[in-house]
């Protein structure tokens, strides 16, 4: 676990999964939002969107203020596989232009609920990446490999967010457009450091209310 969580901006905060419970609870918003939201992934009877790479990866979830999960990611670490260098290797030039050193990092299952209008939470998007800048700095990962709907991609780089395309957009399946990249934080814009002025770590009362929710029963 990193000191740099939870993680507070306005009504949401950012936790860090450390038990069954809130593993769980990811793997169902992540089935909500890429299967039955996005349409990204075939359904599962059990609901869930599960993988190998959760076994060695950082997983997270940021809750409203009525505990409810409306966003999620996942961070793996340079020494353990990549899904880019597998499941997604047809959106780069070559496996070789997959930088894989201790200043590297990938983020999967990134994903945030609907609102009622039908629309994504900015507040929780912002969220997301400042932990995920937050998760960079402490290990010192100054790239961030990435795969998003190419539309995504252009927005995140307007918002001052320091993203390079690593290969040509692809229709991957389900007729998404989707193109690989990364985030270089050393080169993050004055719009993204404006982003890291407002978040905060979350006051103790928050912080003891996540470790009343380590002790409730987990789920297998």
């Amino acid at each position: 676990m990193f000191q740099d969580f939870p993680l507070q901006l306005g009504e949401y905060r950012l936790i860090q999964i450390d038990n069954a419970r809130d593993l769980r609870t990811q793997y169902e918003l992540r089935h909500q939002i890429f299967h039955d939201e996005l349409g990204w992934l075939p359904a599962r009877e059990d609901g869930l969107d599960d993988d190998r790479y959760d076994l060695w990866s950082d997983n997270f979830l940021v809750l409203d203020g009525a505990e409810r999960p409306v966003g999620c990611m996942r961070l793996t670490p340079s020494d353990e596989p990549f899904m880019l260098e597998h499941e997604f290797l047809c959106l780069m030039p070559s496996a070789r232009d997959i930088e894989k050193t201790a200043r590297t990092a990938e983020v999967t299952r990134m994903g945030v609920v609907r609102n009622a209008q039908g629309n994504r939470l900015p507040e929780v998007s912002k969220l997301l990446y400042i932990g995920m800048y937050c998760w960079a700095r402490q290990r010192g990962v100054e790239r961030t490999y990435f795969v998003t709907e190419y539309n995504y991609f252009l927005r995140a780089c307007q918002a001052g967010l320091p993203g390079t395309a690593a290969g040509e957009p692809r229709v991957m399946d389900g007729g998404v457009l989707s193109i690989a990249g990364f985030l270089d934080w050393p080169n993050m814009g004055e719009r993204f450091r404006r982003w890291l002025r407002h978040a905060r770590i979350a006051p103790d009362a928050l912080i003891m209310q996540s470790r009343e929710r380590d002790c409730l029963p987990t789920v297998s």
